[in-house]
């Protein structure tokens, strides 16, 4: 049984705005070798100065990297420049529309989907006020109150290969929101 233990270097720094809130902001970068076994998580949260992650593997060619945010009662997801490469040709992005740049409220490429726990009746959308401004004018919006949105996307791989998977996040209003990565 081969299995790797992803590294991930998270760099963030967490400032208290005049509300009093938190804002969380970090660039967090992990690397996983997909195999022919299960599934991994990673857990950032907004309480948290640290990432946990477990090894990543997947049964098929085409596995899903999955963004599960788990909104708080106050909580605001942000998520830009999202990327996947494979190590053997790192200048490859494997997603579509990985900065949300080719969307306008309904991220394309893209599916999303709420929990029922999910308070209020929006969905996760394409905003351009709150964003990365290095990856351009559009990042990703979780909406989701009290409850869990997911947003995803399957892409090409090859059994065997390692691959890195990078992504910024932004949590503002609160620090009871997590947000769980991983590839199914």
């Amino acid at each position: 049984m081969t299995t790797t233990t992803p590294s991930i270097t998270a760099m963030g720094s967490t400032t208290i705005n005049t509300t009093g809130s938190i804002s969380i902001s970090s660039t967090t970068t992990s690397t996983v070798l997909i195999t022919t076994l299960t599934s991994s998580t990673t857990d950032v949260s907004s309480t948290s100065s640290t990432s946990t992650t477990t090894s990543a593997s997947t049964t098929s060619i085409e596995p899903t990297l999955r963004f599960i945010f788990d909104g708080g009662p106050a909580d605001c997801s942000y998520l830009d420049n999202i990327s996947i490469t494979d190590n053997n040709a790192p200048s490859v992005q494997l997603l579509s529309n990985p900065s949300f740049e080719n969307s306008t409220s309904s991220p394309v490429g893209w599916s999303v989907a709420n929990s029922s726990t999910c308070q209020g009746v929006t969905q996760g959308q394409v905003i351009t006020s709150g964003c990365q401004t290095s990856s351009g004018n559009n990042c990703f919006k979780a909406y989701c109150v009290r409850g869990y949105e997911y947003l995803f996307q399957s892409f090409n791989a090859t059994i065997g290969d390692f691959y890195t998977i990078s992504f910024w996040l932004e949590q503002t209003g609160g620090p009871a929101a997590c947000i769980y990565v991983d590839v199914i």
